[in-house]
């Protein structure tokens, strides 16, 4: 790369970064073509210009690209898509005082250094590039959705087959007795999935492929290096000789818990999800779900509270967790030496003194009223702060006498008892805390703020005052489904109708795939040329994610299929 970059001369740095703004650009026009706006390669390259234009600097820079890249481009299957009608900056207002090449339009501009050929081939090669993936997306656009056959990997719910599952993803895989773990590149593999070889369509993959025997797929513990094995027995289980990497991995529980302080109370494993597969031709309803998943946003929107008998804890882990997590969140929320009421009184003390000044210099009407409905509104909210405040003192010992009594029934060794979970929720859910919103004056009267007093139980969820039920319940969800998925009958009855709806909302929008289009876009695939083995989106129903919540596409050319040749797997992320 430096190679590269040392022989380009600085006009090409100019064109070069130009070209990557319409690459970006590119991105956005792809939404233009899922919904019809955009019919062809001309009309891409129209929007992009459009985008590519949207700042003076870039028009620039875009000016001085098409400058650049004319020559080499000018025979080349570009001249068909417009590449020739890039826009040009308009006049500036006084261009028309101006000749073009006068003293006054050259006065101080070096004369600017020619562009070698191999670089103009560089920059051309860049734009076909861009114009070739937006093309390629287009025409995936246009076939998806359109396949002969594909299959759904739609999860079990409610679990029927959870001891000996014919298809699966997440847990163990079973094969036959003997099989040594699989590794890769010297580190053994995190198990993703299981599919029952017998249970596909005879028309899947082009009728390719093998219709016995298993498929199991196995992944790098850190890299997207994935390895198919192919096991005409499944007679026994495989333990995984190592934990899945909770950090660095592919472990993405539900609700964002990996990138919190709460990821060291999730369960470190993958839960197994037994899963039907469910073969869809043309007018067949689809069991995927377009969109992103509903029931959790509706949840965290319209409001919670964790007393409900559903997110009871579980056991001990679920129970600790609690405790850490409600002892934190209030470390956070009312820290030691904070008094938030000192503060207020001292903008009091600078709003009076600024209202004071005002009327005694005779200073406009409006501005008076507006110091007046600031003073007023710090007044208010030194007063509701000071409710709140005593609420919330009482609130904290109250909710430290709880946690100390956990931890003292764990400390002694006493087995967990469900009355006794019920106990502690009864018990904070009695306990009231408060908290002090400020929002826009409804009436949008100058300097005036709403002040908002919220009291809430200690266990409730509210959208205007989020505390720790809603980190407690992405773990009681975690926590809930390896139950499950180990035993569909150990959850009580009020958590399995809370979660069923909850996980089935989920497992339609987050739903893997064989045989299709990848749902989402790769660089590498040709309808002609490859199938999809296996597509794994980023899933809290699963705990996998892969990239930036992408998906994980698994797929081969259709020779390799037929041969069996898994060590020629073509692993890609969609973007």
């Amino acid at each position: 790369m430096n190679n590269i970059v040392a022989q380009l001369n600085p006009i090409a740095l100019i064109a070069i970064p130009a070209l990557l703004l319409l690459s970006i650009a590119a991105i956005f026009v792809l939404r233009l073509v899922r919904k019809g706006r955009a019919k062809n390669a001309g009309d891409l390259m129209t929007i992009a210009r459009e985008r590519s234009a949207a700042s003076k600097e870039t028009k620039a820079a875009t000016k001085r690209a098409e400058a650049a890249i004319a020559a080499p481009v000018a025979n080349s299957r570009l001249t068909r898509i417009g590449v020739r009608g890039l826009a040009a900056d308009p006049p500036a207002d006084n261009a028309m005082d101006t000749e073009p090449g006068s003293p006054d339009e050259m006065a101080g501009t070096a004369p600017e250094p020619e562009l070698s050929d191999a670089d103009r081939s560089l920059a051309a090669d860049m734009v076909q590039g861009m114009v070739a993936q937006v093309t390629h997306e287009r025409d995936m656009d246009d076939e998806r959705g359109n396949e002969a056959c594909v299959v759904r990997l739609v999860p079990q719910l409610p679990i029927r087959d959870a001891r000996w599952p014919a298809s699966w993803i997440g847990g163990s895989p079973r094969m036959a007795n003997g099989t040594a773990w699989p590794t890769i590149e010297g580190a053994a593999t995190n198990f993703l999935a299981q599919i029952n070889c017998a249970d596909l369509p005879s028309d899947i993959w082009n009728g390719l492929g093998p219709r016995t025997g298993w498929l199991a797929f196995f992944i790098h513990p850190q890299d997207y290096v994935v390895k198919a094995v192919y096991s005409s027995d499944d007679d026994h289980w495989l333990a995984a000789p190592t934990q899945i990497d909770t950090r660095d991995g592919w472990f993405g529980p539900h609700g964002g818990i990996r990138f919190s302080d709460d990821a060291q109370y999730a369960v470190p494993a993958l839960p197994q999800w037994p899963v039907d597969l469910v073969a869809v031709r043309p007018g067949d309803e689809d069991p995927m779900a377009d969109g992103e998943e509903a029931y959790g946003h509706r949840l965290y929107a319209q409001g919670f509270d964790v007393a409900d008998p559903a997110y009871r804890p579980l056991g001990w882990p679920t129970m600790l967790a609690l405790a850490d997590i409600l002892e934190q969140a209030m470390a956070k929320r009312w820290p030691q030496g904070t008094d938030a009421a000192s503060l207020f009184d001292e903008q009091l003390a600078r709003q009076k003194t600024l209202l004071a000044d005002a009327e005694a210099n005779g200073q406009l009407s409006d501005e008076i009223a507006r110091l007046r409905n600031a003073t007023g509104s710090l007044q208010r909210l030194i007063t509701t702060s000071g409710l709140a405040r005593d609420m919330n003192r009482d609130a904290m010992a109250s909710t430290a006498e709880v946690i100390a009594v956990i931890r003292e029934v764990h400390g002694a060794g006493e087995a967990f008892s469900p009355d006794g979970a019920a106990a502690v929720m009864e018990t904070l859910q009695a306990i009231r805390w408060a908290k002090v919103n400020r929002k826009e004056d409804p009436d949008h009267r100058p300097g005036m703020e709403l002040i908002e007093l919220i009291e809430l139980s200690m266990t409730e969820h509210h959208p205007d005052a989020t505390f720790w039920p809603h980190s407690y319940a992405a773990i009681h969800f975690d926590h809930a489904k390896h139950a499950y998925c180990r035993n569909p009958t150990a959850l009580s009855d009020a958590a399995l109708g809370h979660y069923l709806p909850y996980w089935q909302s989920l497992a339609a929008a987050k739903m893997a795939s064989i045989g299709h289009i990848p749902t989402r876009y790769v660089h590498d695939f040709d309808s002609g040329e490859h199938v999809t083995l296996l597509e794994l989106p980023t899933s809290g129903l699963t705990s996998l994610m892969f990239g930036d919540c992408d998906h994980l596409v698994l797929t081969m050319r259709k020779e390799d299929l037929t041969n069996g040749a898994w060590d020629k797997l073509i692993v890609q992320v969609t973007n």
